[in-house]
């Protein structure tokens, strides 16, 4: 009894930390060490800090696009929903998501903004950078996606810095440095740009240039075609359309705050009036007609204005006592008021009260409130509304998915992919810019780091000039493998151990790795060779963490083999003549499971998926349809194996289609999952991915990763968002100090590390 508590109150403890470490928000590079980041600065619609609500939300800004939306968090990330066909949400996909997903690669954000189908993030450092729709040199009209954050740099090729604030237009985008000037890039044919020139339709700046004549500028604002500008002595500069270089706007002083439409522009004043001019076709002027304005207009309807914000053709208003204000363009429902009727005056936004900033997208609103929640209205063909519809909203909604992940945490997120990582250590690569002093280039490397969990602090394991060659590198038990190129090399404590000539690292597990057709123990660089070995060609082998290796040739599929750790080879021949080959062995140390293929006639060739106890013993578990691409997949993504338990696909010929069981130790089957009544035995969206040592197993169904408790005998947890689940295992000590073994799951996607609680 007294050591069930010990290990009770020792499991406790675990997830007491395990819970304490997965919400911690994320880890951000910061000169060579990672360490936490945040900002508990919300803002209002002008860019200016508010730090009322800062103690009570997580959201501390929010931006709206043509079709998505973002949020930044206090912690310095960004969330992004809705459209994602050229990448605007920037996870690395071109796929929508109508719930929040973190965009990749950015940490450290101090602002954001969206138009049309991009988005741009401003750092902590000065740095901008930017993801969607992105255009090639010379043309606009043949845009691609750009899927994931890239940085904007200067003309000579270095990072474009110093940027206090940023604005996003239609064709073309703004920066503010801290010197307060202004910089600009993008399409140029209305001179948006606003250094004098004008360009044609298919021309596209693609560094920032200067706007001529400004300095003291505090806030920027980019329409569709034309800029705006906010000196500190409250006057207004505009360019674009008539202008290419900047001119004041007649009529405006003690401006504190600016917008811009697609056509209109918006201005606050410090006595909190609203004015506005521009087109007018829809009453986004707000002054109760349809008539353009060449010069500002006053709303008189509007008093305590504390902040402003413009759509495509509507306009908002946040007054001080917390409610909004619309008017405009409501096609979409974007004013918020119950109806899609154009308003050309000032009109309040229904039930909403306590908001604390606003936002606006080409068609639909964001509002953040002092509790912290976020609420949108309007346009949701894609999803922007974060509610799991693509129904247009007349009213507010309150978007789903920010500030509470459910049972996912970010751990940690890194400005590159993350290669591996287990309960103390992340192994990550960084593309690095670089400047080339022998031929006077900026150029790009690899750089790959090992990350400490425990002190987060970190070490550069390897660099690599050529960014094109993919390096393969797996964490040991001690150290690192990995494959420059040329060489495998053995790290540990910052050098290089064992190197080995031309060989193919195939796979890493504890202290053993597969070089070319040999088994090594990388600590002590000793190895041994595979008999009839030929890795290069097919993937039929699995490593144990203990050095065994079981493995299938090329050349002799008829048999196969065991290399057991003190060099001891067991063969394995066909058990009947019906048998001609085997496949995928896999092992866990004790028990093989594999396929065999079964001649019978032709076309009715099966799968036998075997199992070879350690005395020898076969079970039959399964006899499959027979496909020859099933020689280039791998056999993981059909069964595994751990501890004892067995995951397996199964063809269930009476009602022709898959089903996936889990196979315990003492023997016992259960059913996990039924594929749907005639799916094709072709089309096989069924995949296991990973089989824990306690049975629990993650597998998809088509775009869905479910987890299945073996032993409770039932669904944990399912998720349709990118990344592969993975488990690992703790080495825990109770209070005597004795140790045992926890398992915690993880999801990993890309360069972003979240922690799972089911």
């Amino acid at each position: 009894m007294e050591i069930r508590f010990r290990r009770l109150m020792g499991i406790i403890c675990f997830l007491f930390a395990f819970v304490i470490l997965s919400n911690t928000a994320f880890a951000a590079e910061s000169g060579d060490t990672v360490q936490a980041l945040g900002d508990n600065n919300s803002q209002i619609a002008d860019g200016s800090p508010t730090n009322d609500v800062a103690s009570v939300t997580d959201t501390v800004y929010l931006a709206g696009g043509c079709s998505h939306s973002l949020a930044l968090g206090s912690d310095g990330i960004v969330w992004a929903w809705g459209d994602n066909y050229w990448g605007e949400l920037g996870d690395g996909t071109t796929t929508n998501h109508t719930t929040p997903i973190p965009v990749k690669s950015l940490d450290g954000v101090h602002n954001i903004a969206a138009r049309e189908c991009k988005s741009l993030a401003l750092l902590n450092d000065g740095t901008v950078w930017g993801w969607g729709i992105q255009l090639p040199f010379g043309s606009d009209q043949d845009s691609a996606p750009g899927p994931t954050p890239r940085q904007v740099n200067d003309k000579s090729g270095h990072a474009f810095d110093s940027v206090v604030a940023i604005s996003a237009g239609a064709k073309h985008n703004l920066a503010l440095k801290s010197d307060g000037t202004v910089w600009a890039w993008g399409g140029n044919e209305y001179g948006q740009l606003g250094d004098g020139t004008v360009s044609d339709q298919y021309s596209y700046e693609f560094s920032p240039v200067q706007a001529q004549g400004l300095d003291s500028v505090v806030a920027v604002a980019a329409g569709m075609v034309h800029s705006l500008a906010l000196k500190s002595d409250g006057t207004v500069w505009a360019w674009g359309g008539e202008s290419s270089i900047p001119v004041q706007v007649q009529g405006l002083d003690s401006v504190v705050a600016i917008a811009a439409g697609a056509t209109h522009s918006v201005a606050l004043k410090s006595d909190g009036t609203v004015w506005t001019w521009g087109d007018n076709n829809y009453g986004q002027l707000g002054d109760g007609t349809t008539t353009a304005r060449t010069t500002p207009v006053q709303l008189a309807s509007l008093a305590n204005v504390v902040g402003v914000a413009a759509g495509s053709y509507y306009s908002m208003a946040l007054k001080n006592d917390g409610t909004v204000w619309t008017w405009g363009d409501n096609y979409w429902g974007q004013l918020g008021d119950g109806s899609t009727t154009q308003r050309p005056t000032p009109a309040q936004v229904e039930d909403l009260d306590s908001v604390t900033s606003i936002a606006a997208g080409d068609n639909h609103s964001l509002v953040l409130k002092s509790d912290g929640s976020a609420w949108g209205w309007g346009d949701n063909g894609s999803g922007q509304l974060s509610d799991e519809s693509t129904t247009k909203h007349l009213i507010p909604i309150k978007i789903q998915g920010l500030g509470n992940r459910g049972p996912e945490s970010i751990l940690y997120r890194f400005k590159g992919t993350i290669f591996d990582f287990d309960a103390s250590r992340i192994l990550w690569r960084q593309l690095e810019n670089y400047w080339d002093e022998s031929v006077h280039l900026n150029k790009q490397r690899y750089v790959y780091w090992l990350y400490n969990r425990a002190d987060q602090s970190q070490v550069r394991v390897f660099e690599n000039a050529d960014p094109y060659h993919l390096v393969k590198m797996e964490l040991s038990a001690k150290g690192v493998v990995y494959d420059d190129g040329h060489n495998i090399h053995y790290w540990k404590d910052g050098a290089v151990q064992y190197s080995w000539d031309g060989q193919n690292l195939e796979v890493v597990n504890g202290n053993f790795a597969i070089l070319g057709n040999s088994v090594v123990n990388v600590t002590t660089g000793e190895s041994r060779s595979l008999p009839n070995a030929d890795f290069i060609y097919n993937r039929d082998y699995d490593l144990s963490a203990d050095g065994t290796v079981v493995y299938t040739s090329h050349y002799l599929p008829s048999t196969l083999y065991k290399s057991l750790p003190d060099g001891t080879l067991t063969t394995y021949e066909p058990p009947s003549p019906d048998t001609h080959t085997f496949y995928g062995a896999l092992t866990d140390g004790k028990t093989l499971i594999y396929n065999e293929l079964l001649q019978n006639t032709g076309r009715n060739s099966k799968w036998a998926l075997r199992v070879r106890s350690a005395n020898d013993r076969i079970t039959t578990l399964a006899t499959n349809p027979f496909d020859p691409s099933d020689y280039a997949a791998d056999p993981r993504d059909s069964y595994q194996i751990n501890n004892g338990w067995i995951a397996y696909k199964k063809a269930d010929e009476e009602t022709g289609r898959w089903v996936l069981d889990v196979r315990s130790p003492e023997g016992v089957i259960k059913q996990v999952y039924a594929a749907p009544h005639g799916s094709s035995w072709k089309d096989v969206p069924l995949s296991i991915k990973q089989l824990a040592p306690d049975g629990t197993l993650a597998y998809t169904y088509q775009d869905t990763t479910y987890v299945y408790s073996a032993q409770a005998g039932t669904i944990l947890y399912s998720f349709n968002d990118p990344g592969e689940l993975e488990y690992r295992e703790h080495v825990l000590k109770d209070i005597d100090g004795v140790e045992y073994r926890f398992l915690a799951w993880y999801r990993l996607d890309g360069g972003l590390l979240y922690g799972v609680r089911f």
